[in-house]
């Protein structure tokens, strides 16, 4: 996070030896999270969650613009994390999951906006869970 409340994400790569930013993107909003997780082979995509609750997935070689983003929740992505791999047909969908201080866990299938599950906690549930 930089001190304006902006997020940065960069891709770095060895030069002669040397560390080397290769690309940098500034997201309006502080990042919280971020994974390679929903990322199919050989593609690398990752997955970032903010502080305001979007969700958004860059292509690591191409990241001016996000190729995902969905507003996926009110309030900050604690955190998210992904599962993809080599062949959909085998693997299933790349899903990356979210969860946040709205109090919801979600589900997301980068191919469509809206999330394919919703979890939350009801009033039951936290009244019997309640420790004390």
């Amino acid at each position: 996070m930089q001190s304006n409340g902006s997020g940065v994400l960069s891709t770095w790569t060895f030069d002669g030896g040397k560390l080397r930013e290769q690309q940098r993107v500034t997201h309006p909003h502080a990042l919280k999270c971020a994974t390679f997780g929903a990322s199919l082979s050989p593609a690398r995509h990752v997955a970032t969650g903010d502080h305001k609750g979007e969700l958004l997935v860059y292509d690591v070689s191409r990241m001016e613009k996000p190729i995902y983003q969905v507003q996926a929740h009110t309030s900050m992505i604690h955190c998210v994390d992904g599962v993809g791999g080599k062949d959909p047909m085998r693997c299933g969908a790349p899903e990356l999951a979210t969860c946040s201080a709205d109090g919801f866990v979600r589900l997301f299938d980068p191919r469509m906006k809206e999330p394919v599950l919703e979890l939350t906690s009801t009033a039951e549930s936290e009244t019997r869970h309640r420790v004390g």
